[in-house]
């Protein structure tokens, strides 16, 4: 039997509840901005695509790169919007009511829900892999 479109699109959706006890809800990574997360790691897609063993090993490699911190701060952008259902985030643009702009989330909701979302969207060893490269950094 063909699954029905509403029990799909209710499985593309989570309620989350953020350590502050805030509540979002957030969907998996749409493939669009997964190919641009892909790229902006420096992971190839398509005709000289990589390996699944080639993406960990590319994506642990950016880990150790000085530029890392950028690249993470660009990842955000690309995925907190993308998969930010409500409260709907935009990169820029007017304060409104209707949305959270990206410089209005608090900077450890934003990785608290970049990984929450990674996660989701089964990207789970790329968010556990961030995560503790970024609690490295901050505790030096």
């Amino acid at each position: 039997m063909a699954v029905k479109p509403s029990e799909y699109k209710s499985e593309s959706v989570k309620e989350i509840i953020l350590s502050s006890g805030e509540t979002w809800k957030i969907r998996r990574l749409p493939f669009e901005n997964l190919a641009e997360f892909f790229t902006a790691l420096g992971i190839k897609i398509g005709q000289d695509k990589q390996t699944r063993a080639q993406i960990e090993e590319t994506f642990r490699a950016s880990l150790d790169q000085p530029d890392f911190k950028d690249k993470l701060v660009n990842l955000t952008k690309i995925v907190l919007p993308a998969c930010s259902v409500e409260p709907k985030i935009q990169l820029d643009g007017d304060s409104s009511d209707d949305y959270i702009l990206y410089s209005e989330v608090k900077p450890m909701h934003v990785f608290e829900l970049f990984f929450e979302m990674l996660e989701f969207s089964e990207l789970s060893e790329t968010a556990t892999e961030s995560r503790k490269k970024f609690q490295r950094k901050l505790n030096r």
